[in-house]
């Protein structure tokens, strides 16, 4: 299972695909107190809209986290048919 660590400012939205153990070490404290972003993240219930393309506005550590797998969609072949009257 992956988690996906998503988070927006000025330069853009950053999407990482971490393991369990990657998280942690990103979103946990060091041993000096110190976090991996400056500070500690903000986790938000939701994406938040924004008209900037971006959501800085919102908290500079915003994140939001989402756990699961990435899904690949299976084409599917479709036969059109026509009907004649």
């Amino acid at each position: 299972m992956s988690y996906f660590l998503i988070r927006s400012g000025e330069d853009g939205t950053r999407i990482q695909q971490l393991t369990e153990k990657q998280l942690l070490q990103q979103i946990e404290p060091d041993e000096n107190g110190d976090y991996y972003y400056g500070a500690q993240l903000e986790f938000l219930k939701e994406i938040p809209e924004s008209d900037k393309g971006f959501w800085i506005d919102v908290n500079d550590n915003a994140a939001v986290l989402i756990k699961g797998e990435i899904v690949v969609p299976k084409q599917k072949t479709v036969v059109q048919r026509y009907e004649l009257e």
